[in-house]
């Protein structure tokens, strides 16, 4: 199954149409008001926001080399949106609009995409709390206007759950260039943006509910890996572009390959490239003394914590337990929501089995179908730092945004896991074709890019 196919009569879809338009309108001025009124205290990283509005200064003036003026281990990609802008000489409260638009047309498109699905008058009312809830987090309010990615990244993950619900089999190619955005975006939050793609296709690909699961699941994965294929393009073009910057390959490789290595704890990095082995030897000793000037912290993480050794495996839980612990409001509120959306799912489930009158077998599988998927979806905010635990323990302040895509990605999991088969047109797609093995080549080109890399120069 694959995108929403509506086959209501002419006057009910016409009205589920409007009503869809109406809530997506309405979320869509939420995130405008949110973000808007929280223009004046933007609390993003300092040094990403002044990397951007001086990097794009000068890139107007034509300071730079081959689209490089000195931040060279990052995608430049928010720098280039700032940097097309300058020549208007906006005022930087005025820039600040174009992330907080952008998400406005996110929250709206995803909202409008899900409605048609939503089964229940329950359903939908999850959908605009689920998003209200996402939007009313300081973490997101207070972030909508950042010029550096930390704004986008959340737009786009509202994107890719969007985009896995409406995509078709002859649609599919969109995934790829849409990563390929994603790779020019910010690296950060690539991984849980690929789970919010795999969740949604799973969904999907599980909606018949005699669906065979392991085939659904490879066609989910075939799904994300078109994403994946995109931001696989984006780096190696990201890699080419280094390569012209520095006038080498070999200085190309250890800047971008290198700092990876890096912030992934491996210990050729600091062969590779030295310079960015020092600098995560300083984010250590600065996340060390914001441990130490923190008592209470010890007592979360342990008394040997130790931030040269951010432990990959503990990093996410206990970050995300610490900055919720002190503010029980916070932990208060997430445990609302948990509570409404069992209320939902619950719902969900009851209705699924009124009109269908299942056995117990498919009763168990629609369960399990939907616990992968909420398990993917918790899983997707802490991949970044079980991934690059280096980069993450020196990124303290932004660890606990990253849970945002797990909110984000739970909000579809009810709708879509009810949703009536007949909303979407049947596949006919086989599981793998010439294509796929094509979306496949970049993936493998940039592995081998790596692995050659830390075996050539570390």
């Amino acid at each position: 199954m694959d995108a929403p196919s509506h086959n209501d009569g002419d006057g009910g879809g016409s009205r589920t149409s409007l009503a869809a338009l109406l809530a997506a309108a309405l979320a869509g001025c939420v995130s405008l008001f949110t973000g808007y009124s929280a223009l004046e205290s933007v609390p993003t990283g300092p040094y990403s926001e002044r990397i951007v509005l001086e990097e794009a200064s000068r890139m107007a003036e034509g300071d730079h080399r081959f689209g490089i003026v000195e931040y060279s281990h990052y995608p430049n990609g928010p720098t280039y949106i700032v940097a097309m802008l300058r020549p208007l000489d906006l005022r930087v409260a005025t820039l600040r609009l174009i992330p907080v638009a952008v998400m406005a047309l996110a929250v709206g498109w995803l909202v409008f995409v899900l409605w048609p699905l939503a089964a229940t008058t329950v359903s939908r009312a999850w959908i605009l709390v689920g998003i209200g809830e996402l939007l009313l987090q300081p973490g997101v309010r207070h972030w909508q206007g950042a010029l550096h990615e930390h704004s986008y990244v959340v737009s786009l993950t509202l994107v890719a759950l969007a985009l896995s619900v409406v995509v078709t089999p002859r649609s599919s190619w969109v995934l790829a260039p849409f990563g390929f955005v994603l790779g020019w975006i910010g690296y950060d939050w690539i991984p849980g943006q690929l789970t919010a793609v795999l969740v949604g296709r799973w969904l999907i690909h599980c909606v018949e509910p005699d669906a065979n699961l392991l085939r659904a699941g490879l066609r989910a994965c075939l799904d994300a890996m078109r994403v994946a294929s995109g931001v696989a393009l984006a780096v190696l073009g990201h890699l080419l572009q280094l390569g012209f910057y520095f006038g080498s390959v070999e200085a190309a490789l250890r800047d971008l390959i290198g700092s990876a290595a890096g912030r992934a704890g491996l210990e050729a990095a600091s062969t590779i490239n030295p310079d960015y082995g020092s600098l995560l030897e300083e984010g250590a000793q600065r996340m060390q003394a914001w441990v130490e000037a923190r008592p209470d912290f010890e007592s979360t993480y342990g008394e040997d914590y130790d931030a040269s050794d951010p432990q990959r495996w503990r990093l996410p839980g206990i970050l995300l337990t610490y900055f919720l612990k002190p503010r029980w409001t916070s932990t208060v509120e997430l445990a609302g929501l948990a509570l409404a959306g069992i209320v939902v799912l619950a719902e969900g489930l009851r209705v699924w089995s009124r009109d269908r009158q299942p056995s117990m077998g498919l009763l168990a599988r629609r369960v399990l179908i939907g616990a992968v998927a909420v398990v993917l979806a918790l899983g997707a905010g802490a991949f970044w730092s079980v991934l690059l635990p280096n980069h993450a323990s020196d990124h303290v302040h932004s660890v606990p945004r990253h849970y945002f895509m797990s909110m984000a990605i739970l909000v579809p999991i009810p709708i879509l896991l009810f949703a009536a088969p007949s909303r979407f047109a049947p596949s006919k797609e086989g599981l793998l074709s010439l294509a796929d093995w094509l979306y496949a080549v970049p993936l493998l080109a940039l592995g081998v890019v790596f692995i050659a890399t830390v075996v050539w120069l570390g």
